[in-house]
């Protein structure tokens, strides 16, 4: 698993279904706006403008034959974006996809075109790392990946460390005093352990989280995405099953997951009061209700 990938899962999700409610109204090219809180010279951007521009292909919108795309770039710039949200406005497109929750809010305050927006929780502008400092000192691994998504985001990203049920309790706590938070649970024994008071504590304080595994939105938590651990244990005994015929442990390389699964909790979603976008339930692997 990827780190920005992880990060990204707590506020990612498109809704197309806008553009094609609007697709068959005549035969003049459609057009699409885009409002990037990017440079277009940054890397991830581009990631994003191609598999979005991919999936409209497949979706049969092909570039410059049945519908016109318009980029604007506002990178870290409030008074630029601003600027850059009524150009796009004033253009009339016949919708506009939001790339950041400072795109929305700045698009919000312009116009009544239909925004497509790429967030399950769109008001999350801080997202706390929650974990172990005993039990999971590689949790720095995760820091600076996980500060370079946020960056794209426009989210402040912090760190709880806790090691029992008083600290974990006085950190969601005292972060949930602010509001627009939420909550990133790292892998981690205790994490794991502590999993009912976590789960509890973000749904007492409407904190969307989200956990590490499976085995988390089971008991209550928002939405997971993870390795598939039950995977994962077939695959160390085929490991055992090598070495037990006469491997070499030493020869064996160290493999990294390969099968990932996203759970969202429904029931939790609705108890929160947030709407889960069509697409993202249907690309889950599991839904509970």
């Amino acid at each position: 698993m990827r780190r920005r990938e992880f990060v990204q899962i707590i506020a990612a999700g498109v809704v197309l279904s806008p553009l094609g409610l609007r697709a068959q109204q005549g035969n003049r090219p459609r057009s699409i706006g885009v409002l990037f809180a990017m440079a277009p010279s940054d890397p991830e951007a581009q990631i994003r403008v191609k598999a979005f521009e991919a999936a409209l292909l497949d979706l049969g919108w092909a570039e410059g034959k049945n519908v016109r795309l318009e980029y604007h770039w506002a990178p870290r710039d409030g008074d630029l974006l601003r600027k850059h949200a009524k150009e796009l406005v004033g253009s009339s497109p016949d919708v506009i996809l939001a790339t950041s929750t400072p795109v929305v809010t700045a698009l919000a305050t312009e116009n009544r075109l239909p925004i497509v927006f790429v967030h399950v929780a769109p008001e999350v502008r801080r997202v706390a790392l929650v974990f172990n400092p005993d039990t999971a000192p590689y949790a720095h691994l995760f820091w600076k990946p996980v500060q370079e998504a946020a960056r794209s985001f426009d989210v402040e990203v912090t760190q709880l460390p806790a090691r029992d049920t008083v600290e974990f309790t006085e950190v969601i706590e005292a972060f949930a005093r602010q509001t627009n938070g939420g909550l990133m649970i790292l892998p981690d024994v205790s994490t794991a352990n502590y999993r009912d008071l976590i789960i509890e504590l973000a749904a007492r304080h409407r904190l969307p989280a989200v956990y590490p595994y499976r085995y988390f939105a089971l008991s209550g938590g928002l939405l997971s995405y993870g390795p598939d651990l039950a995977d994962v244990y077939r695959r160390a005994a085929s490991y055992v099953d090598r070495i037990l015929k006469g491997a070499a442990p030493g020869d064996l390389p160290v493999q990294a997951p390969s099968k990932f699964e996203m759970v969202i909790n429904l029931k939790t979603a609705n108890a929160m009061g947030l709407t889960i976008p069509p697409l993202v339930l249907g690309r889950a692997d599991e839904v509970i209700e």
